[in-house]
């Protein structure tokens, strides 16, 4: 939702009569995970087959081959199908949605000629990702009214970089088909927040008795992956399991709606959180107590249950990646030294402080009047909603019939898209870690000695590096009992983007206290919103 306000926003912006320029990223190398990725951006793909022009939709990547069905091209997309790879290329600005999104697939074949082609991924002879080219846009900014649109330039430049704050990316495989599923230990920034993560693999298949799995790392990012394990838990259909952040195995069978959520005001948003479906809270509210922005969750209980489990759908927002990025360029040409230094800080006191800021997704109970801290959700990543789990020990409220939840975070850092809560008793299930047949990096070199154990023997990755991954799975479930898969990682990342610029000493002496970030975060976007209200009405004058 905060997405498309600030997309809608820009669009408004670049609608005015300067001029505005896109190129074209043209690349003559594509893969399988550049695709996947694009898909999971929401781009448009277009394929030019010989001389004709055609929309491909409903793209699958299955292997080295990517296949789609074929449709008339629509008008708006007709406009930018023959662009200069080398220079800029000038767009209307109120077509920007159109343009963005473009992506242009190109092959020598013009047998496609049916609703359905198949590609081998060496057809594709080139691809266009269409991008705004910020430099040209920006001179033809300066001709016109200095600084006037400076502000559009840079909301677009803001929502580019949203999407592609990443950490380690995970592509499970299904029918030899893989699937974007999300990051692993996002905001493990330094050696010192290091963690391990338990990501559900939802869409995983064994095929031919193999699991398949890639890692990949990203641009402006490196990755010291200390342990990568695939752990298989077995347990009955009718239920399913998550793994806590602490790799507790937790099974639930029937999670309830809360019979409230409410922010603010006492505004209830409950229908935003009783299914996944796009609907969403953000955190937008201000908390009455302290600098954070909450929501309170009131579910009925059975009498006489002493334990419960909270179940999530949930993600870092989008706005949370600029956030961070913001954050790290106050220390300008500084900051690779000081992130040194941080990768030797104490581990507990790393923890407190990315808790004293609501940097997690806190969570509070309330018992009698007072509302008691239980833990915390850590941080998933903007790439992808993740499946999470809370267990919480109700003994103090176990002839209660409602329980009341509240959740804090820093203003704007998180998306909520499904709350429930699961007051069944616990269910047995077997685990075991899986073999690992294969872990090889992409210089062909194995990492299953460094990476079987949680140690202090780390592979590293860089630059366009990833590890392909393979684990045997040849036993076969029994009847009434499925099984569910979880990528057990444990590492960290390092940024290496380039910062510039002074420190600003005086503005990061005010991360000390608790709860600045929340403060930071309701500053950025108050000064964003006045900045383009403010260019808003220069345009109308």
């Amino acid at each position: 939702m905060l997405f498309c306000m600030l997309l809608m926003l820009a669009l408004f912006n670049l609608s005015s009569c300067f001029l505005h320029y896109y190129k074209t990223n043209t690349t003559h190398q594509i893969d399988a995970e550049t695709i996947q990725r694009l898909q999971s951006e929401e781009k448009v793909f277009i394929l030019h087959s010989g001389k004709d022009i055609y929309l491909l939709t409903d793209v699958k990547v299955i292997d080295s081959t990517i296949e789609g069905n074929l449709s008339t091209l629509p008008a708006q997309y007709a406009k930018y199908v023959n662009p200069s790879p080398k220079k800029p290329n000038l767009f209307k600005g109120k077509n920007v949605a159109v343009v963005m999104c473009e992506v242009h697939l190109y092959t020598d074949r013009n047998d496609a000629k049916e609703m359905h082609v198949t590609l081998h991924m060496n057809d594709i002879n080139r691809m266009d990702i269409y991008e705004l080219d910020k430099g040209a846009t920006n001179s033809s900014t300066v001709l016109s009214v200095i600084g006037v649109t400076i502000v559009s330039v840079a909301a677009i430049g803001i929502i580019y970089f949203l999407i592609t704050c990443n950490c380690p990316q995970v592509y499970a495989y299904h029918a030899n088909t893989s699937e974007f599923t999300g990051g692993l230990y996002s905001g493990a920034i330094y050696a010192s927040l290091e963690r391990t993560d338990y990501m559900p693999l939802r869409t995983i298949e064994p095929t031919d008795n193999q699991l398949h799995i890639k890692i990949g790392n990203v641009a402006g990012e490196e990755q010291f992956i200390n342990e990568m394990r695939l752990l298989k838990v077995t347990h009955n259909s009718n239920e399913q399991v998550l793994l806590d952040r602490n790799g507790n195995t937790l099974v639930y069978e029937n999670p309830v709606a809360p019979e409230s959520a409410t922010i603010g005001m006492n505004k209830n948003i409950k229908e935003n959180l009783e299914m996944f479906d796009g609907k969403y809270y953000s955190f937008t509210n201000q908390s009455t107590e302290d600098n954070t922005s909450n929501i309170i969750l009131d579910f009925k209980k059975p009498k006489g249950t002493s334990s419960g489990k909270l179940i999530l759908k949930a993600r870092n927002s989008s706005w949370s990646g600029y956030m961070f990025h913001q954050f790290e360029s106050l220390f300008g040409n500084k900051y690779a030294s000081w992130a040194k230094k941080k990768d030797q800080s104490d581990a507990k006191k790393m923890e407190q402080w990315e808790v004293d800021q609501t940097l997690p997704l806190m969570v509070y109970i309330k018992v009698g009047q007072q509302w008691k801290y239980i833990d915390y959700f850590a941080m998933p990543g903007n790439t992808a909603w993740r499946d999470m789990i809370l267990q919480i020990d109700l003994a103090d409220l176990r002839n209660e019939d409602h329980i009341e939840i509240c959740l804090k975070t820093a203003y704007l850092l998180w998306d909520m898209d499904y709350a429930g809560m699961d007051f069944s008793q616990d269910q047995p299930y077997s685990a075991k870690y899986l073999t690992a047949d294969k872990i090889e990096r992409s210089d062909s070199t194995s990492q299953i000695a460094s990476l079987s154990e949680h140690d202090k023997v780390y592979t590293h990755l860089n630059g366009n590096q990833y590890l392909d991954m393979q684990f045997e799975d040849s036993t076969k479930s029994s009847a009434g009992q499925s099984n569910s898969y979880f990528l057990v990682s444990s590492g960290y990342y390092h940024i290496t983007r380039e910062m510039t610029g002074t420190p600003q000493v005086n503005e990061l002496k005010k991360f000390l206290a608790k709860g600045a970030f929340d403060k930071y975060s309701r500053q950025k976007f108050d000064g964003m919103l006045y900045a383009i209200n403010k260019e808003n009405k220069a345009i109308k004058n």
